[in-house]
């Protein structure tokens, strides 16, 4: 396989040819944990309705993207809902106005860079804040950032991995890092964050890993079910699911 930093051939540009032609981090978690979760969501686009919890994620977000574009100077109202608000605005201070707040990277099969809806884009990628660092005229040294709501415990490992995949999507827009600084902020634990200085070399690693995981999403064609408390008892779609697991009395 020949990536986006090594000349490619048209085969290189294949993918999987299965009917789901975009993945994306979410999608690729939902795909492990069941692959007829992402059968329902992005083949047959069953809707489902945002919970408490993703609304209230959203608003956060917005309030912290608000701040870190220099719209606001003060918590509104979404932020307010942050116990510990002050702590994480001053930790974001020295972005504002400089971060690039959730960019929007489409990226072909053979991760170059490409336009969000462009016919070609197999992989899109939106990290909430993007960054080279200001002191470092060389552009050597990228971080990225991701803002998570809710409770921290057993999230950790895929929470990096999201941002190993961000990292892998850097690679091509990016030529001269040689260094990814990634983080995820829990917003709602203070002084709670993941953090990981990752070089160069071990992101183009993870993303040949990352890639044929990707591939076999976009080649699946059946999206069996995987059914089991875990997975089932916290799926959106357990009621429409006739493979769902269901306690039986």
């Amino acid at each position: 396989m020949k990536f986006a930093d090594a000349p490619a051939s048209p085969a290189d540009r294949m993918t999987g040819g299965g009917p789901v032609k975009r993945w994306s981090f979410s999608t690729l978690d939902n795909f492990e944990a069941c692959p007829k979760r992402v059968w329902f969501r992005t083949v047959q686009r069953v809707k489902v309705p945002p919970n408490d919890a993703m609304m209230r994620g959203n608003r956060v977000h917005d309030g912290l993207e608000k701040y870190l574009r220099g719209q606001v100077d003060f918590p509104d109202a979404a932020l307010s809902e942050v116990a510990h608000v002050q702590f994480w605005l001053e930790r974001l201070a020295p972005w504002r106005g400089l971060a690039i707040m959730e960019p929007r990277w489409g990226l072909d099969a053979t991760w170059a860079p490409t336009g969000w809806w462009d016919d070609e884009t197999w992989l899109w990628a939106k990290p909430d804040l993007v960054g080279l660092d200001i002191h470092d005229p060389a552009g050597s040294e990228l971080t990225i950032v991701d803002f998570k709501t809710g409770k921290s415990y057993g999230k950790q490992l895929k929470h990096m991995r999201q941002l190993l995949v961000y990292a892998a999507a850097a690679l091509s827009r990016y030529p001269s890092v040689q260094t990814f600084s990634l983080h995820v902020w829990y917003i709602d634990e203070k002084d709670d964050s993941l953090d990981r200085q990752i070089d160069r070399g071990a992101v183009q690693s993870f993303r040949a890993r990352i890639h044929a995981q990707g591939m076999a999403l976009t080649s699946e064609t059946e999206f069996p079910a995987t059914p089991s408390p875990r997975v089932c008892n916290w799926c959106d779609y357990r009621d429409v699911c006739d493979d769902a697991w269901r306690k039986t009395k």
